[in-house]
């Protein structure tokens, strides 16, 4: 079977991000036996194996092969609950990007929160609407984890960010969104990390 994109991702964007096409990543999976592991036992694999994937793409490929098993619907988590990716490739390097995005400016564009805010393990903030969220785990330059939750949710949704370098100075930036309680607010999270990506896009060629 020929795999011309899993997902929303095509088999181009996997083999120029990863080196390797989506039937290429699928028949090594399955030769390694990993029709039968766990999410996490595919993602150990990988990266004891491919190291120069990235923990960005650990994941991507992993949830590729799950959803090309059937064992998971686009957009869904294997708990049932709801997940966005948005992605943009930049012309500048992760440093620039990341400077950019911990900016008071930056910050205003994907966050924008009601009072002042810097991005570091335990910080704190509240955005209108009832959104509030800490900042859990951080690697400068690299990636980011927070939680999100909305005053009537039960439990805290996920929000992470990743720079992944490329070559001549690019890279790719990355926003993860998931334990979205539901579809519809999964399409207005997309349409608002979408659009945040690329203001975050436009202001980082402004600094070139």
């Amino acid at each position: 079977m020929k795999y011309e994109k899993i997902g929303r991702v095509t088999s181009s964007s996997v083999l120029k991000c990863t080196g390797k096409d989506w039937d290429e990543w699928i028949s090594i999976l399955t030769k390694a036996g990993a029709t039968y592991w766990t999410h996490q036992e595919i993602v150990a694999y990988l990266r004891k194996r491919y190291k120069k994937l990235g923990r960005w793409w650990e994941q991507g490929v992993t949830q590729g092969f799950e959803i090309a098993l059937g064992r998971r619907q686009e957009g869904r988590t294997l708990k049932g609950d709801y997940s966005i990716t948005a992605t943009a490739s930049l012309s500048v390097d992760t440093k620039q990007v990341w400077k950019v995005l911990t900016s008071p400016k930056g910050i205003s564009i994907w966050l924008n929160p009601m009072s002042d805010f810097k991005l570091k393990v335990g910080a704190q903030y509240e955005r209108e609407g009832g959104v509030f969220g800490e900042v859990r785990t951080m690697k400068a330059g690299e990636r980011a984890r927070l939680t999100w939750r909305e005053e009537e949710w039960p439990k805290n949704s996920v929000l992470q960010i990743h720079l992944v370098p490329k070559p001549n100075n690019k890279s790719i930036l990355a926003i993860n969104h998931t334990g979205i309680k539901d579809g519809r607010l999964q399409e207005e999270l997309r349409t608002h990390w979408k659009q945040a990506i690329s203001d975050i896009k436009m202001l980082c060629s402004r600094k070139k």
